[in-house]
């Protein structure tokens, strides 16, 4: 019986789609906005486009650190370019919320966006980018 199971999962794909994107990067019910008007946020570019987006949100967390700033000669410049990367991402995460909520419904719906733990789970985070942002803002 477990060699059975073994054997299965052994011979299954590394877990890549048709479209050759991993299954991890979403939820199980992110495919659900594929017979809706708006279908960008599904689109392979978009998604590379939020991949990228992540990597420059990582790059600029790890930038945004007093020790970096005062080894960094040119200091003003490097709070500026992390305060706009930040900016930048803060948008496209929050256009993505935004339609993610008209596509599934806020509450209501086929699969309502507060109802999928990923979905809060990204929320709160583009709720912590946007205090992050208006903390530089103000800082």
């Amino acid at each position: 019986m477990f060699k059975k199971t073994f054997n299965k999962l052994s011979r299954k794909t590394s877990g890549l789609r048709g479209d050759a994107m991993p299954l991890a990067d979403y939820g199980p019910d992110e495919n659900l906005n594929d017979s809706t008007d708006i279908q960008w946020v599904n689109k392979v570019w978009v998604r590379r486009l939020f991949r990228t987006c992540a990597m420059l949100s990582l790059a600029s967390v790890s930038m945004n650190t007093p020790q970096t700033f005062k080894s960094f000669a040119e200091a003003h410049v490097l709070q500026y370019v992390t305060f706009g990367l930040d900016l930048v991402v803060t948008f496209v995460f929050t256009a993505e919320m935004i339609a993610k909520m008209h596509i599934r419904g806020i509450l209501k719906g086929e699969a309502p966006y507060l109802k999928d733990k990923w979905c809060r789970f990204d929320g709160f985070m583009v709720i912590c980018l946007w205090v992050s942002v208006i903390l530089q803002a103000i800082k």
